[in-house]
């Protein structure tokens, strides 16, 4: 089941905004010209790229429902996630190191 926050709703709102403002500048010689200066320049298409990226990502984490299992609140990034928000990390000293160097107490050997 979906649920909509009110800052999902807030989220919503202005993505609207911004489509209905995308169909205002479609038709106006002024922002056609601007968009036209934007694909030429290579860094700003760029730019333009990793900005969707940011947009995408915020977009996903407004998208939420309720967990069948568990009944709590996610967002659909966190369905996406989901690997990562599940697995229990036992050190956060060296995420990429071989070998792991943390103690942790071991069972004694029962007597043979």
């Amino acid at each position: 089941m979906i649920r909509i926050l009110p800052t999902d709703a807030f989220v919503f709102i202005l993505v609207a905004a911004g489509l209905l403002f995308i169909a205002y500048a479609r038709r106006r010689e002024y922002w056609l010209t601007a968009w036209r200066q934007v694909r030429r320049n290579t860094v700003a298409c760029i730019s333009l790229i990793v900005l969707s990226g940011y947009i995408s990502i915020a977009l996903l984490d407004t998208v939420h429902y309720v967990d069948r299992h568990s009944g709590a609140t996610l967002s659909a990034l966190d369905w996406i996630a989901a690997p990562l928000r599940l697995q229990v990390e036992k050190t956060y000293s060296a995420p990429f190191a071989r070998y792991q160097f943390s103690r942790s107490l071991l069972k004694p050997a029962q007597d043979r």
